[in-house]
């Protein structure tokens, strides 16, 4: 079914459901929305909560250091090397990591820039700037005089929504003072950031986590996607075979 190109900002509330968000307010956002704190200061406010919490921030320097098998035979020493022990994991979920900071940080830019472009996108189809046709090419969406196909402004405006209230969750993560005593472990920070594109990746076609925050592939896209893998497959496996490897055998 065809709509007006020049209704699409204002049917953009339509498509937010409960969140019922509108599009101004969404540009508001992109254009002021900014952390606003410091990891230096976020480091300050869990000091404060350890304090409040009972924590003891000062470490008993005289069992940090190395203690001879001597002295271990001490009741008291062994006590106070336990309570040294335990203050000392205390005082770590205390202590925000630089990298848990920057990672929220960037998540956050991450999710506001594709807001960003979305916006730049819709007010395209809407008629408020000009037509990039590369970028209509690159959608598969195609403008009918004044008209285009809802699926196509369902295809932009939701995973603007989408983004928008993950850009949202984003920034109040990072300013969580508490959040940042639950830890990002390092394993995890090659797959903490979102993914940047906007158009649906060929590798979550599959797939149903997460889809709402990008383009989705229309239908021609997706056989061209799948006819491109399955090219650059046989051109691994020729590649593979051309270089002496026989396939196995029975």
């Amino acid at each position: 079914m065809k709509t007006c190109r020049y209704g699409i900002i204002g049917a953009v509330k339509e498509y937010s459901g409960e969140w019922n968000y509108t599009f101004d307010e969404i540009v508001e956002f992109c254009k002021t929305a900014k952390i606003d704190v410091t990891l230096e200061e976020l480091q300050q406010q869990l000091t404060q909560m350890a304090i409040e919490d009972g924590v003891k921030l000062e470490p008993d320097l005289e069992v940090s250091g190395t203690i001879s098998a001597d002295k271990l035979e001490d009741s008291l020493i062994r006590r106070r090397v336990a309570e040294e022990f335990v203050n000392s994991e205390k005082r770590k979920e205390y202590t925000i990591k630089p990298m848990d900071y920057k990672l929220k940080v960037e998540a956050f830019e991450i999710y506001k820039n594709k807001c960003i472009k979305l916006i730049k996108i819709i007010n395209m189809l809407a008629g408020n700037i000009d037509i990039d046709e590369k970028v209509l090419e690159k959608l598969d969406i195609t403008l009918d005089g004044d008209s285009i196909d809802e699926k196509d402004v369902a295809r932009v405006v939701t995973p603007l929504l989408v983004n928008y209230e993950l850009a949202m969750k984003a920034k109040l993560s990072v300013e969580n003072t508490c959040g940042y005593k639950r830890k990002i472990s390092p394993s995890c920070y090659r797959d903490f950031l979102p993914n940047r594109s906007l158009v649906e990746p060929y590798t979550i076609i599959t797939e149903t986590n997460n889809r709402d925050e990008f383009i989705p592939m229309t239908e021609k896209q997706r056989v061209k996607a799948e006819e491109e893998h399955k090219e650059t497959m046989r051109k691994i496996f020729k590649g593979f075979y051309t270089k002496g490897n026989a396939p196995l055998q029975n």
